[in-house]
């Protein structure tokens, strides 16, 4: 029932040998097994539970543990195309500035660093002309409504006849690349995501817009302005790029505030694909350590031989299941104003909340029940 690596992750390592580290940090990691092994027997002990421990421990209140879980989807509405402006357009249907670049610079050519006045119908000046018009043959005219269509066809297609742009995809957990610098205007760029924190149920907490990439700096950034104090921070954050983060606090020294209230953990698919090569997370993002090290984030159940075995005590995927929804209404929300953006979003997500809390209130109503008339109830109903 226990693992004695603490690499070890429950729910895929019980039958399996744990791939050993790689590169930097190797012995270390070989360290951390042999001590854990000395510890083997008194882990094994601690989960062998009887009834007669936790009849004698039924009494004490356990203290509460809180996990959330982060995560995002790829989805936004557009901004003011200026360098580092995310205010709204001035104009949604074929505008890149908003209200106050569209006084400086709406009469200005749209290649970048050009302040001659354009010349109509265009939208760049005599010099430039022939960058403006390349821009329109490849991607329709129609004030440039369908270039973002066009453009993720092109990736997604993959089809002769559409522009093609050749790239290589980045795995969520690589270092973020240097973002291209645009050359013009032509196009106003969007919001790269929508990160929402969840409780495991499915609740939501909080949620933003991230503008060009979900960086640990932004992600630190949230977190540090959804919990500004001590006694408001989680025990756990799951997230799947936990160890960038955890690398990031404590290169610029927010671990420093962190590391007395939380621990950052990834989801069980990112940690087997990465705890063959970085120490950092192979020793503290581990989301559920077989080898009993971390009882918070696992309880033991029974099965229907009396069998004691470890279950996962929280929903690291909530937020996995919330953007799924979510997802389906990229479609609508994505043409929409950043304030319409951001009221639709909200309004949905409370709704979402309520009903998870109605849901939530029922089971426990159901289980309260359950256990004053020691009925099954989902029995009886069938």
């Amino acid at each position: 029932i226990t693992g004695d690596d603490p690499a070890a992750v429950l729910g895929v390592d019980e039958n399996h040998q744990v791939p050993v580290l790689v590169g930097e940090g190797a012995e270390l990691a070989i360290e951390d097994a042999a001590r854990a092994r000395l510890n083997a027997q008194l882990a094994a002990d601690a989960m062998d539970v009887d009834h007669s421990s936790q009849s004698s421990s039924s009494a004490e209140e356990p203290s509460p543990v809180k996990l959330v879980v982060m995560d995002g989807v790829v989805m936004g509405p557009t901004h003011c195309a200026f360098d580092d402006c995310i205010e709204e357009l001035e104009n949604a249907r074929g505008g890149v500035f908003c209200a106050q670049h569209e006084m400086t610079h709406g009469n200005l050519c749209r290649m970048r660093d050009c302040d001659r006045p354009k010349v109509p119908p265009g939208h760049t000046c005599a010099t430039h002309t022939n960058c403006w018009y390349q821009h329109v043959i490849r991607y329709g005219w129609q004030s440039l409504l369908g270039i973002r269509r066009l453009i993720r066809c092109s990736d997604e297609e993959r089809v002769a006849w559409l522009p093609q742009r050749n790239h290589q995809e980045q795995p969520h957990d690589d270092e973020a690349n240097p973002q291209n610098r645009r050359d013009n205007y032509f196009v106003p760029p969007r919001f790269y995501c929508v990160e929402t924190i969840c409780a495991p149920c499915g609740a939501v907490h909080a949620w933003t817009l991230f503008d060009k990439a979900e960086s640990p700096t932004n992600i630190l950034n949230f977190l540090a302005a959804v919990y500004p104090t001590p006694d408001e921070r989680p025990d756990y954050v799951c997230i799947d790029k936990a160890c960038m983060v955890l690398h990031t606090a404590i290169s610029n020294g927010a671990w420093n505030i962190w590391k007395e209230t939380t621990q950052f953990i990834v989801d069980s698919y990112h940690y087997i694909n990465h705890r063959t090569n970085d120490y950092l997370c192979r020793k503290w993002c581990n989301p559920a350590p077989l080898n009993g090290s971390a009882p918070n984030l696992m309880v033991v159940e029974y099965d229907i031989n009396g069998n004691p075995h470890y279950k996962r005590a929280f929903n690291t995927q909530a937020c996995e299941q919330l953007n799924a929804w979510i997802g389906g209404f990229q479609g609508i929300v994505n043409r929409m104003t950043i304030y319409n953006f951001k009221w639709f979003l909200h309004a949905m997500l409370f709704i979402h909340t309520q009903r998870v809390i109605r849901k939530q209130k029922k089971k426990d109503t159901m289980e309260d029940e359950e256990d004053e008339e020691g009925i099954d109830i989902e029995e009886e109903e069938e």
